[in-house]
């Protein structure tokens, strides 16, 4: 809908032209055409009084269905207007904005009349087939006098919510920690006091275990004490995340990115889940950094996956070296969440072999043919028979299915 001006001069001075030929007219004949005259030259602004009153009567409201929605959800967005008057809108006029990833949803632009206590409802059905931010609701509410001389905007607003990806149930994964200190395949790691590693004293609270009262020191001051002690370290998970440009596309772009984030997200869950310490670094837009360390933490991490843009930027390989220069690394078992062959990043899988570092890659080929696809898993296997951890996720569907089939090989 065009930002059209509030009055229409054109229309207003063809008519007052009308009027001044009427009362020329009036001057020649009789009295009654004058009279007309008179009632002509007032029509206009009495039909403005009436605009004035009918947009202040006008009510309005817009609901969502979801606030919140997961990707692949639908949303229902109702528009629904009402005329509190006792005067009929002669003329309403609405268009929508509407702002996807795909730029794909198109609300039609319409009109309606309403008459005095009149009503007018529609609902549309806006898919969210990628995650993302998704902005729906009222662009213009225009409403027009019975003459169509004037037109009133009226303030409206439209809805911006973010579309979260899917969260999949992952149920046994191995992180790769039972590689370096031995024992079975899995989690859950414990972070329990460790009652060797004394630290402190402190004055006790309510509801803390009675166990750890020093009970001399009680003796001594009158008040409970409490012995305070170190946890032992807990095992750590360190996951960095390739956030360039897809350069296979046999698919959607963006279902290339959503599969990549279903992936991370579905992980960073079920380490949380297991109170296994876990990172996240991403190097973006702005430098992407999570650190979480129990369930707790994972509404944060979902919502915070808003700012994973994918764009031009460097290899997760540059990115590990920089930060092992730095000596910044603190975890054992270090995964890197990919889509594209970066071979300086098989390069530092393969030098790693042996030593009491674990990596994993994760590799994402759902946009690649089915051709590279072989070809791709060919190299992999050639890697793992060496010793190397490589997964690849095949597709959308596929995801908990792939990652689960390493923990039981």
């Amino acid at each position: 809908m065009s930002n059209s001006h509030p009055v229409k001069l054109r229309a207003l001075t063809i008519y007052f032209f009308c009027v001044f030929i009427a009362f020329l007219a009036g001057t020649y004949f009789d009295r009654f055409i004058y009279m007309l005259f008179i009632a002509l030259l007032l029509l206009p602004f009495i039909s403005f009084i009436m605009l004035l009153y009918t947009y202040s009567k006008l009510r309005f409201s817009q609901n969502f269905s979801n606030e919140h929605p997961v990707k692949g959800e639908v949303v229902s967005y109702t528009i629904h207007f009402a005329n509190e008057s006792f005067l009929p809108f002669f003329h309403v006029r609405m268009s929508f904005m509407t702002i996807t990833p795909l730029m794909d949803v198109h609300l039609p632009t319409f009109s309606v009349f309403l008459r005095p206590g009149g009503e007018f409802k529609r609902t549309f059905e806006i898919n969210c087939p990628f995650r993302g931010v998704y902005t729906v609701g009222l662009e213009q509410v225009i409403i027009e006098d019975i003459l169509h001389f004037f037109q009133l905007k009226h303030k409206v607003w439209h809805n911006t919510f973010y579309v979260y990806p899917r969260v999949l149930p992952l149920q046994n994964f191995s992180p790769g920690l039972e590689d370096i200190d031995g024992g079975d395949k899995g989690l859950p790691f414990s972070g329990e006091p460790d009652y060797a590693m004394f630290d402190q004293l402190k004055e006790y609270r309510p509801g803390e275990p009675v166990k750890h009262i020093y009970w001399k020191k009680f003796g001594i001051i009158g008040k409970p004490i409490i012995k305070q002690f170190d946890t032992s370290p807990q095992p750590a998970v360190r996951i960095y995340f390739d956030l360039t440009k897809p350069r296979e596309k046999q698919i959607s772009e963006l279902e290339i990115e959503d599969n990549s984030v279903e992936i991370l997200v579905a992980l960073v869950k079920y380490f949380l889940d297991h109170e296994l310490r876990s990172s996240v670094k991403a190097p973006g837009r702005e430098f992407f950094n999570f650190e979480g360390t129990d369930a707790g933490d994972f509404m944060e991490f979902h919502k915070s996956t808003t700012n994973l843009i994918f764009q031009d930027t460097i290899p997760l390989s540059r990115l590990y070296k920089i930060e092992e220069k730095g000596q910044k690394i603190d975890s054992n078992s270090i995964f890197f969440i990919t889509h594209n062959i970066d071979i300086e990043l098989f390069n530092l899988i393969q030098s790693a072999l042996g030593s009491n570092i674990i990596f994993t890659v994760v590799f994402n080929q759902s946009g690649f043919s089915t051709e590279q696809s072989l070809r791709n898993q060919d190299f992999f296997n050639s890697l793992k028979n060496r010793g190397a951890r490589i997964i690849a996720v095949n597709h959308s569907k596929t995801i908990i299915d792939d990652l689960e089939k390493e923990f039981h090989e």
